[in-house]
């Protein structure tokens, strides 16, 4: 499914298997329990549906848009309180740490929630994701917590694909930075560290951009008005896909991604299907460089035309709203992560990219129309090569390698991983 982070805790194995593990049978997304989750505002106008609408698992369970519509269709620009009556949540303080991001979220973002019939935040959700069935987006409680005694409350069991294309030679990276600094950081779940809120923003953002892309793929918040409220919200996403009307659908035929090597890659890498002998051979660098070749933002792009919809929309925004920069690069598979783990292909920045940014402006087109793109793209950096070879651990490359290799081993080494999404 994207931004520099910092990760410390454990990652272990959890997948959720359908049908078990082979050449022809990937590994699919189970969904969590939510049985505990309840309306963080009592007596709101949805309250006593809320639950029902969101905790579904089948098409057939998909409520009336007359039970409960879409935000968009009540509201043509969403306040904060308007948004929070359409929250569900495990715990008191995942509801109230969610109001405090929404006031210090920008504009652009509340105005996404048009396309959502609720939020949920669970201590038990991860990875985060937006469910076709509800309209409701899913939300980790791992970005919303700022002390110890919230942190008891977040799950630790790591990301169901985080044993995916462990036979490869070689691990993908991402890193979001801002002006060679990590644009947030994500505390270890087993430390005792804390957090302000203003810590938090930026990486809230980015899954709330990513799932908010999702619900904004096949119902885009300036075509509401019209939508009918007798049909189910399943119904209503399949007439749209069923019409060509789905952003993903649309970009695929504007732009599509055109590396069968990555394609089949993503299958291994994203869905769990069994390396292949080709995929196994293959060299770190020569995985980058087929990689760079083509217009993907990201490597999670290649798991699905959508999450490539998704992350096109979240890359750009990050950088419009955040002045986030994407470093995406490649390193040698290996058993103990550190600095002297060096990079074999690399890239910052492949938004300046003509025909990457072509594809990410047709998306935020869509989602968020008249936003002054033109501005953007004129005041981005050119796309920087990562040299082979430097550090992974490098970000600032202004100074001789030699000098950036010595500063960074003289700060604490932590492993990278990214909080994952759907």
């Amino acid at each position: 499914m994207k931004f520099l982070s910092w990760i410390c805790f454990a990652l272990m194995l959890a997948s959720c298997t359908s049908g078990g593990k082979g050449p022809d049978k990937g590994v699919s997304f189970a969904l969590p329990d939510l049985s505990g989750i309840y309306p963080y505002v009592e007596n709101s106008a949805y309250s006593t549906q809320l639950k029902s609408c969101a905790n579904i698992s089948t098409g057939a369970a998909s409520c009336q848009l007359s039970k409960l519509p879409l935000i968009g269709m009540e509201f043509d620009q969403p306040t904060v309180e308007q948004i929070m009556q359409r929250v569900l949540v495990s715990h008191d303080w995942m509801g109230l740490r969610f109001q405090e991001y929404l006031n210090e979220a920008p504009p652009e973002i509340l105005t996404l929630f048009k396309a959502t019939s609720a939020i949920v935040i669970a201590s038990n959700i991860r990875p985060s994701f937006f469910l076709s069935y509800s309209g409701a987006i899913y939300l980790d409680s791992y970005f919303f917590w700022l002390n110890n005694e919230e942190k008891a409350t977040v799950t630790k069991s790591s990301d169901y694909r985080s044993s995916f294309g462990q036979y490869l030679p070689f691990k993908l990276r991402t890193r979001n930075l801002i002006n060679n600094e990590f644009a947030y950081t994500y505390p270890s779940l087993n430390g005792n560290e804390e957090r302000p809120l203003e810590d938090i923003i930026i990486s809230t953002s980015r899954v709330i951009l990513h799932e908010l892309a999702h619900a904004n793929d096949c119902v885009q918040t300036q075509n509401m008005v019209n939508i009918s409220d007798d049909q189910s919200y399943y119904s209503l996403l399949n007439s749209q896909k069923s019409d060509g009307q789905c952003a993903y659908q649309k970009l695929t035929d504007f732009s599509p991604l055109n590396s069968d090597i990555w394609k089949s890659l993503g299958r291994v890498l994203f869905h769990g299907f069994e390396e292949t002998a080709d995929q196994i051979s293959m060299s770190p660098r020569s995985a980058g460089e087929t990689f760079g070749a083509d217009d993907a933002l990201d490597f999670y792009s290649y798991s699905t035309e959508r999450e490539d919809t998704a992350i096109s929309f979240e890359v750009l925004m990050l950088k419009k709203l955040f002045n986030v920069d994407l470093d995406v690069y490649v390193v040698p598979s290996y058993t103990v992560d550190s600095c002297d783990i060096q990079v074999s292909w690399g890239e910052r920045g492949r938004l300046a990219k003509p025909s990457v940014y072509a594809r990410a402006e047709f998306v935020s087109d869509m989602m968020l129309p008249g936003m002054d793109l033109d501005t953007l793209y004129q005041s981005l950096p050119a796309t920087f090569d990562i040299p082979e070879g430097s550090s992974s651990c490098t970000r600032d490359f202004s100074q001789t390698a030699s000098a950036a290799m010595k500063v960074m081993k003289s700060e604490p080494f932590y492993p990278y991983e990214e909080i994952p999404i759907l």
